[in-house]
């Protein structure tokens, strides 16, 4: 938990009464977003001062000390969230949160209540959101069965406000693993609509719920929520046209999930392997394509023909191909180059937690463009010589709901021998989950992994079908929260990973070692200027 303390109303509400000096003290020791680095509060003295009429109406309504006690000012979640709440009371099962406002709710007032409820209904199972007009001194609650901001008395509070106090530890604790919903891996959670879009996605889906026929292609690179939105456009439409027959192909082999989430939402769903052509889809009104990269050619070009009459969405990463023929064909190239297409792109990855998305550029190209070197905290390297302490690891890892995945073995049409055999008897292949996303998730590297010129290579004699390094890729960017590379006998690998995670300190302790150096080299020169006065 941060530093930052809790307080009374009591307290706030003397302080607010002094000069600006002592306000910015207060901040100094409970404001969330206190920039210690530059000494500046994130919630201004003067908005802090905006907060006064709110509070003078707290202490009026005689609540307890308890009822007064416990509140947090300034908390902002990060990661895809950016969602930042003026004041918080949280409680063992409730957190009211108060949101000071100039003017009288609008749009984009009722969608930050919204938002807030969803982001705190995480953490406490009653969240009860407030907006406090100062200019005209109205409270207004949210009602998250109407979706609607509605005015409220003051007096309600007495009944509301918690007895009690809690820490807001857990909400703290809150990743966007957590509340960024993954439409295959949590189907329920996704047709319970807990989740929000995007502004990029809801712009994008803006322009496509246009049209009735067409072609429209969605590209974006792991994490961005090409699938959510691809689902969300369905749902959209089948609740503006609930008669219309929407069919999927995957790219990939569909799961419980897919499956689970096709049913529900009455979608014919299919997986490519399984189809010369799309005559099994001729009586939809919209086809969705989600993995457009694996999907082969001629179906694509099938569907494309077909785009004057119907709706059909493409989902379509050039990146993320596993097979040398899925390369060559380069679907989001046919997308891109077709003027039957329009294209659209989503550029920022919303899953994958920033400091993990520069971990694994890092990982795969020491140089790589945009790639920082952070701490890294959300990732980590293990090293084992012994095979079955190395599975040992790996069970109490599967225990822990750890997903562990490896390129998929290969066994040969001609001699029936393995290649590419899995180091672990219950990793999943990796061509089973692209698509997917997991909170947690275990890679396995072994000798045959090194760096050439500082970028990842595999090298193991023998065929293989598969993009080896394309199918790690794969692996490490399925991770939204967590990612552990175990390595196997490979000291070398073990060693080099092991500098991308600590470059960060290694560098702080190198500029720490030669400002001493030069410290003591200033020290030496004064000592000998005093000789020579």
């Amino acid at each position: 938990m941060r530093d930052q303390r809790s307080f009374s109303i009591i307290e706030i509400s003397q302080v607010l009464n002094q000069s600006d000096d002592l306000l910015h003290s207060f901040l100094k020791l409970h404001d969330f977003e206190y920039n210690y680095s530059k000494n500046t509060e994130q919630i201004s003295v003067a908005e802090l001062r905006t907060y006064k009429a709110l509070i003078d109406h707290l202490l009026t309504l005689k609540l307890t000390s308890d009822q007064l006690d416990g509140f947090y000012l300034g908390l902002k979640l990060k990661d895809q969230a950016d969602t930042q709440f003026d004041l918080l009371k949280p409680s063992q099962d409730t957190i009211i949160n108060f949101e000071i406002k100039s003017d009288e709710p609008h749009k984009k007032v009722l969608e930050q209540a919204k938002d807030h409820y969803r982001f705190l209904r995480f953490a406490f199972s009653n969240p009860i959101i407030f907006e406090y007009v100062a200019s005209k001194d109205q409270l207004f609650i949210y009602s998250n069965a109407d979706s609607k901001l509605i005015p409220s008395q003051f007096s309600v509070l007495t009944q509301l406000m918690p007895n009690n106090h809690s820490s807001i530890e857990k909400l703290e604790k809150l990743s966007r693993s957590d509340y960024l919903v993954s439409p295959y891996n949590q189907p329920k959670e996704f047709l319970r609509r807990q989740y929000e879009l995007t502004d990029n996605q809801k712009s994008i889906r803006t322009e496509i719920l246009k049209n009735k026929v067409g072609a429209f292609a969605v590209k974006g690179g792991p994490g961005t929520g090409k699938t959510r939105l691809l689902l969300d456009l369905v749902s959209k439409i089948q609740n503006a046209m609930p008669d219309c027959s929407v069919g999927m192909i995957m790219g990939a082999k569909p799961g419980p999930g897919q499956i689970e989430l096709a049913t529900s939402m009455n979608i014919h769903l299919e997986w490519f392997y399984f189809l010369k052509d799309l005559s099994s889809m001729s009586s939809c009104d919209i086809l969705v394509f989600d993995e457009s990269q694996r999907i082969p050619s001629t179906l694509i070009k099938e569907a494309l023909d077909k785009s004057d009459q119907i709706l059909e969405i493409f989902n379509v990463d050039k990146d993320q191909v596993v097979h040398p023929d899925e390369q060559t064909a380069n679907i989001q190239g046919l997308l891109e180059e077709d003027n039957r297409v329009k294209v659209f792109e989503l550029k920022k990855s919303i899953r994958i937690n920033p400091s993990l998305n520069h971990f694994q550029k890092r990982l795969f190209d020491k140089h790589a463009a945009h790639a920082q070197f952070l701490d890294f905290r959300d990732a980590s390297v293990s090293f084992f010589a012994d095979k079955d302490l190395l599975n040992q690891y790996l069970d109490e890892k599967r225990s822990q709901d750890w997903v562990i995945l490896e390129p998929d073995e290969y066994v040969t049409r001609q001699t029936g021998s393995v290649k590419h055999e899995h180091l672990y008897l219950y990793s999943t292949d990796v061509k089973d989950v692209i698509g997917q996303e997991f909170k947690n998730v275990v890679i396995l590297f072994d000798q045959y992994v090194h760096y050439e010129d500082d970028k990842l290579q595999y090298r193991k004699p023998g065929f293989y079908p598969y993009l080896e390094l394309q199918m790690f890729y794969q692996a490490i960017t399925r991770a939204s929260n967590t990612v552990e590379v175990v390595v196997y006998n490979n000291e070398v690998l073990y060693l080099e990973i092991q500098r991308i995670l600590t470059a960060t300190r290694d560098r702080e302790r190198k500029d720490r070692e030669k400002i001493s150096e030069l410290t003591a080299k200033i020290h030496s020169l004064k000592t000998q200027l005093e000789e020579y006065q």
